[in-house]
């Protein structure tokens, strides 16, 4: 493995660990993107939708129907994320 991959890996790494804390509601703010647009589109909205979700899941007020519509969401925003950047949405 190259140096340049082991950079890579690890910054891929670094971003799930602050993407989760974001989602998990331990850090307030969305982790820095930048990069390419639609790579960071693609991102930010698997963050959102998984954050969405998360936060539905713990709401008592959240209905069935609901928390359906934002699993959809949150699919269809993996999916997106992988076809931009070739890398699986593991949250």
């Amino acid at each position: 493995m190259s140096v340049r991959t082991k950079s890579v890996n690890r910054e891929v790494a670094e971003l799930f660990i602050e993407s989760a804390k974001y989602i998990l509601g331990e850090s307030k703010a969305i982790p820095s993107l930048s990069g390419d647009p639609a790579q960071v589109n693609a991102t930010r909205k698997a963050i959102e939708t998984s954050r969405a979700l998360y936060e539905a899941l713990n709401d008592q007020r959240t209905s069935t129907v609901d928390a359906i519509e934002l699993v959809e969401q949150k699919k269809i925003a993996a999916e997106n994320f992988r076809k931009i950047t070739g890398l699986e949405w593991k949250l």
